[in-house]
């Protein structure tokens, strides 16, 4: 083999050589960026940021789901630090004293926002008709098959979960509203750290001064946020892994 054809032979097996380094290297430093990126993007759950919410499939449920944030959002935002930290731990004793977060009479206070809107309606709907030259009759018979029929896709929403401090004293803020978006948002909240970040945001805020809550809620971007929208009853069901809290500390 000639000098020259060596010499080529030899600086191919340098570049291949290169080249392998070359891609392990730039794969490797993707690898971290990637990584990077994602633990940028990631909510902090020591400091007090809330993990984002399943939205559900459509628009309609995201949209919907984002108005029951928006509530649960603003009523603690309207509490001091100190409130807030007594309703989380009065909830905690209730867990453990009853195997529930949910007050005293939640299930009667619930039966009664729910009998006040469906008479409500049916109230509504039925004069509506008449107006419209309905027999009175006629008229409250399709009001009530309306309302049986709408109440159905509806549930008593507090005005925060009870599994986040919400007590009996909310009895009074208790509306119907879409059921998919409440007990989505109810069974979220034990789930992904985000009750533990909701402690973390009150011991924070308790620790620099602060005068009020100032948390945010939101539903997760769209393929985000893969909880499923459990269809359960009450989400004191769901396993909390986050239950125990350190606010005591």
């Amino acid at each position: 083999m000639s000098d020259t054809t060596s010499d080529t032979f030899e600086g191919l097996i340098f570049l291949g050589i290169f080249g392998i380094a070359y891609e392990t290297i730039y794969a490797q430093n993707l690898a971290h960026t990637q990584l990077k990126k994602k633990a940028d993007s990631e909510p902090c759950i020591e400091c007090g940021d809330i993990p984002c919410f399943p939205g559900g499939p459509t628009p309609q449920d995201r949209a919907e789901t984002q108005a029951e944030l928006n509530k649960q959002e603003e009523f603690i935002n309207s509490m001091s630090p100190q409130e807030m930290r007594k309703r989380i731990l009065e909830a905690d004793g209730r867990k453990k004293q009853t195997g529930s977060y949910r007050p005293e009479g939640d299930a009667a206070d619930r039966a009664l926002t729910r009998k006040g809107y469906y008479q409500q309606e049916v109230d509504t709907l039925r004069l509506e008709k008449i107006k419209r030259g309905i027999p009175e009759e006629q008229a409250e018979e399709e009001a009530k098959a309306e309302t049986d029929k709408k109440i159905q896709r509806l549930d008593a929403a507090h005005i925060i979960d009870s599994i986040i401090g919400g007590n009996k004293e909310d009895a009074c803020f208790m509306s119907m509203g879409p059921r998919g978006a409440n007990r989505r948002v109810g069974s979220a909240w034990a789930r992904k750290g985000r009750r533990q970040a909701l402690f973390n945001a009150v011991k924070n805020a308790i620790k620099t001064g602060k005068h009020r809550m100032d948390i945010h809620l939101e539903v997760c971007e769209e393929n985000m946020g893969t909880d499923p929208c459990v269809d359960l009853p009450d989400p004191d069901i769901v396993p909390d892994n986050n239950s125990s809290t350190s606010l005591d500390k």
